[in-house]
């Protein structure tokens, strides 16, 4: 990516480009034992880790939201980027939104796009998790034989486009961690409980075909 390119880009995805560079140099440079120890314990494998660009922020920071293109408000003055996996979102080589993950919270870093991660092509088999990393692993486990969606973390409805995709689908599986589902898709669907990640690739393969 040229240096022209990247400053036609919005200013928040300026800086957002460049957090996500250096939160991956961080989890893929020296001294990276205990964040990769981390990494491992949410099941993902450091090859497909480095294919999609993950990453790690080190410590807690607050940013000023305008020098990221992001307007203040009185109930968030500063833009937070806390400490945890970073989890970039790139569609079209446009980078769409950051994620970041750690043991006590999923954050969406304000100023990216509000719209679910959708992994993976369209597919006759969709999977919805809501949770981050559990929905990383199971593209990674399943990637080639069906599209996982990642909803927006702040709980908001499934936008149009990703309904539309989801009406197109031949099956669509709804995975929860509670009594009930948290994203309803608004059209037939198979409702499924589970409570590891690494249930998930098992409890697909019944619905998914050679």
């Amino acid at each position: 990516m040229n240096t022209t390119d990247t400053l036609e880009r919005p200013l928040w995805e300026q800086r957002a480009m460049a957090f996500v560079t250096r939160s991956f140099r961080q989890l893929w440079g020296k001294n990276n034992e205990d964040m990769l120890a981390w990494l491992y314990n949410m099941e993902l494998s450091n090859p497909f880790a480095r294919a999609r660009l993950l990453g790690w922020n080190k410590h807690g920071q607050t940013r000023n939201p305008e020098l990221w293109g992001v307007e203040p408000t009185d109930d968030n003055p500063a833009l937070l980027l806390p400490r945890g996996l970073v989890v970039p979102y790139i569609v079209d080589k446009r980078l769409r939104k950051i994620t970041i993950v750690n043991k006590e919270e999923t954050v969406e870093v304000r100023g990216g796009s509000r719209e679910p991660m959708v992994l993976g092509n369209d597919s006759r088999v969709m999977a919805i998790v809501p949770d981050c990393m559990d929905g990383h692993f199971l593209f990674q486990e399943k990637g080639e034989r069906l599209s996982v969606i990642i909803p927006c973390s702040q709980g908001e409805p499934l936008d149009a486009t990703t309904r539309e995709r989801l009406s197109n689908a031949g099956t669509v599986l709804v995975f929860h961690k509670d009594s009930h589902p948290e994203i309803l898709p608004g059209g037939p669907a198979m409702d499924i409980g589970y409570s590891r990640s690494r249930e998930l690739p098992g409890l697909c393969d019944p619905f998914i075909k050679d």
